[in-house]
């Protein structure tokens, strides 16, 4: 997926403050779960309605307002089931089409006064006050999760705009290797059977990712929700460049977090962020309490230069993505952030 090009107009204050949508591509093991407290805290203090959206099965609450011809559903590929900015399985056109009044779209974003695809985003007869530019606040000001890319075009025309949490690949892979394999994390769902009964994941680093158990491309694939190899590393520089993506770097995540709450207007998000700035400085945040030491075993293949030089091998595609976030860190925050731009009919093309 390629964003579109850019409309050349920032979101305003008032647009962060009482429409703006923010979807949060979740990059596992670079800080995600601690950003993903930041929006709990703004959803909870706002009492705004959020969603998660990193299963199928999540994806498939937002999939059921939307009905698209059945050919796009024959694929078995999630991302042709939700279709969102690519091609369908048949080759035709991405755009998902919204049927009539659907009780639940209230949950997910507005359509402009007017329009017959208007809704009242859950507040009712109350909210049909029009705002000065036309369109209504919402409920749902936060999504997160793996397959957060592309939800913008869902909740077109209304304004939204992405954030990403990014880390040095290759300490991303260590760590993500350390908690899934090592320690067995999260009831040892990456384990296989014969691992769960002799108490052991028996992989090296390497052959963890090289089993298929993890993505070594995994920065790519968030950013560009399956672009192929062709085009993954050069979708995923454009669209990090793109005035609706923000990124968070783990290495500097209490200077960034800084930096875009001042771009966040004054409302609940705002204050979500500067108050995870504020812990983070006085080294009580919640990105502390959930970080995960590395294990001897973990260290001892970290020594070994020839597993690290296989890993940066496989890592290649996300330390060249990382690499130019890096390098472009800077003019991102000089940049006006603005919403991202309806989707077109070959968004799944690069511009």
């Amino acid at each position: 997926m390629w964003l579109p090009p850019a409309t050349g107009t920032p979101l305003l204050a008032s647009q962060l403050e009482e429409q703006a949508a923010i979807a949060f591509l979740h990059v596992n093991k670079a800080g995600g779960q601690t950003v993903k407290h930041v929006l709990f805290e703004a959803v909870r203090t706002a009492r705004w309605d959020g969603a998660g959206l990193g299963t199928i099965k999540g994806w498939a609450k937002i999939d059921s307002v939307f009905r698209r011809p059945p050919r796009s559903r024959a694929s078995g590929d999630p991302r042709a089931l939700h279709g969102v900015g690519s091609a369908d399985a048949a080759g035709g056109e991405p755009a998902l089409l919204l049927q009539g009044r659907a009780r639940r779209l209230d949950r997910l974003g507005q359509g402009q006064a007017g329009d017959p695809l208007f809704f009242d985003c859950g507040v009712g007869a109350k909210l049909l006050r029009h705002t000065p530019n036309g369109t209504l606040p919402c409920a749902l000001r936060a999504v997160w999760g793996s397959m957060s890319m592309g939800l913008c075009d869902l909740l077109a025309p209304r304004p939204c705009f992405y954030l990403l949490n990014i880390r040095d690949p290759v300490q991303r892979a260590i760590s993500e290797y350390n908690y899934f394999c090592v320690q067995g994390a999260e009831g040892r769902r990456k384990w296989r059977p014969e691992w769960r009964a002799t108490g052991r994941c028996p992989l090296n680093i390497v052959e963890y990712f090289e089993a298929g158990l993890a993505a070594p491309s995994i920065l790519v694939e968030r950013i560009t929700r399956g672009c192929d190899s062709a085009c993954g590393v050069a979708a995923a520089k454009s669209n990090l460049d793109h005035p609706c993506m923000r990124f968070l770097m783990l290495e500097h995540l209490a200077d960034d977090a800084a930096r875009l709450s001042k771009l966040l207007g004054k409302g609940a998000l705002r204050k979500a962020f500067d108050n995870f700035v504020r812990d983070a400085t006085s080294g009580t945040s919640q990105h502390r309490r959930n970080q995960t030491p590395w294990s001897r075993r973990v260290r001892l293949q970290v020594s070994n230069v020839t597993l690290m030089v296989k890993l940066k091998e496989l890592m290649a595609d996300d330390i060249l993505v990382y690499e130019h976030a890096l390098s472009r860190r800077e003019a991102k925050w000089g940049q006006p952030l603005e919403a991202c731009p309806a989707p077109r009919a070959a968004s799944a093309v690069a511009p």
